[in-house]
């Protein structure tokens, strides 16, 4: 036992010599003072670890300062250079699906942040680097000019969503590169109006009157005895506008 404690005791005085000799070795450390630097040899003003001056808590860091805005062309040659990359990049985009609805969303994205000249002069470099199948005899009669198709393709692409799969039913009806998706279910109610419950059912006969027979004179549908069915056509499109 006396053993014992004479070796802990040992031990302990030997931790005792230990701290002091750091605390010797590191005593300007606890000098609070800024006088307390490190020799930078021309660089700049070290302190020991806690001598230097601190700021207040409450102090945040400084705001960047805005980066230089880009002139209309650096804008236009930006969304480019994605669209080129995209192209090439196959790890990325391995198929020319994902290319196109990257593509495309490229464009979308500059559709709402940039005029329609942009997205028509973007529309040409495309069409000139990637030789589209147009219409006209050049990519600047195809999409500028009088009814070039520029203006209309910067509206489409404005309202284009990732969410809805415009981007991918855009590749699928112009260049056939990825499958056909499937149609959007819409809630009807939302745009018509409820049947009136009188309007359900087709009317009885009303008596108008109808042509005059050739001896001139004049019958009704009731006289006729019968109905006629009428189908009635009209043209019909859908417009991003």
């Amino acid at each position: 036992m006396v053993h014992f404690t004479f070796v802990a005791a040992v031990s302990l005085l030997s931790l005792i010599n230990n701290a002091a000799a750091a605390t010797n070795y590191t005593s300007q450390a606890l000098n609070t003072q800024d006088t307390n630097t490190i020799p930078d040899n021309g660089g700049p003003t070290l302190y020991y670890n806690g001598s230097g001056p601190v700021p207040p808590e409450n102090e945040t860091s400084p705001i960047p300062l805005p980066l230089d805005p880009l002139s209309a062309s650096q804008i236009e040659d930006a969304f480019f250079q994605e669209i080129l990359a995209i192209v090439n990049l196959n790890n990325s985009f391995p198929d020319n699906c994902t290319k196109c609805v990257a593509s495309v969303e490229v464009m979308h994205l500059a559709a709402i942040t940039q005029p329609a000249s942009t997205i028509t002069d973007l529309l040409i470099r495309a069409c000139n680097q990637f030789k589209f199948s147009i219409y006209a005899a050049t990519c600047e009669q195809e999409f500028s000019g009088v009814g070039g198709l520029g203006p209309y393709w910067a509206q489409l692409f404005a309202k284009m969503s990732l969410a809805t799969g415009d981007m991918q039913a855009f590749c699928f009806y112009n260049y056939e590169v990825c499958t056909q998706p499937p149609t959007i279910e819409i809630n009807e109610s939302d745009w018509f109006s409820p049947k009136p419950a009188n309007k359900t059912t087709a009317p009885s006969p009303s008596g108008t009157w109808l042509p005059t027979s050739r001896s001139g004179t004049k019958i009704t549908k009731a006289d006729l005895g019968e109905t006629i069915n009428v189908l009635h056509l009209s043209d019909w499109h859908l417009d991003p506008r």
